[in-house]
């Protein structure tokens, strides 16, 4: 097994860790119908680290466990999250990753632009939410919920993405050279 193939294994992991979490801790932060995304944060932190290919792959698996534990519109999630991985990954590529606020606003626009695609979706396939209601509501109170939890567990993904390429560093040299 490569180190990238555990990464994204341990990634996915961590992304089922959130799901349980999210759905079980953190299930009385409910505000207004509305709770932090957790996998959301998962999936920014690794296409941040790795790049929009790595974000959209990340967000497609995830998005469709956390599709499979909700139980409906399999695929509308799984969609939802692949665009926000994909879109903090290119967010990563293209601004200053390092900085705290870079963090907080790739969720943020990435949380917009997942609930956004889930919102559009979801009405394609017959829910009748009202589209300001959608749009005041979930998008913008979502992604503000999600920014915020992001700021306090960015952090800690980070590291550990961190240590994990420091990893990668020290296996591949000896692993090619062997």
């Amino acid at each position: 097994m490569t180190a990238a193939r555990a990464r994204r294994g341990l990634t996915l992991l961590a992304a089922l860790l959130a799901l349980a979490v999210q759905t079980s801790l953190f299930a009385g932060l409910d505000l207004g119908g509305i709770r932090p995304d957790l996998v959301l944060v998962v999936v920014v932190a690794y296409a941040l680290a790795s790049g929009a290919w790595e974000g959209a792959l990340l967000g497609l698996a995830a998005g469709f466990l956390v599709d499979l534990y909700g139980g409906r519109l399999i695929g509308v999630g799984t969609l939802a999250k692949a665009a926000a991985g994909a879109l903090a990954g290119f967010l990563g590529e293209k601004a200053f990753r390092e900085h705290a606020l870079v963090h907080a606003a790739a969720i943020f626009v990435s949380s917009l632009g997942s609930n956004g695609v889930y919102l559009v979706l979801a009405r394609a396939f017959g829910l009748d939410w009202p589209l300001g209601w959608g749009i005041g509501r979930v998008i913008l109170s979502g992604a503000l919920y999600d920014a915020l939890a992001g700021i306090v567990l960015y952090p800690l993904l980070a590291r550990a993405y961190r240590a994990g390429n420091r990893l990668d560093d020290r296996i591949l040299p000896s692993a090619e050279g062997g």
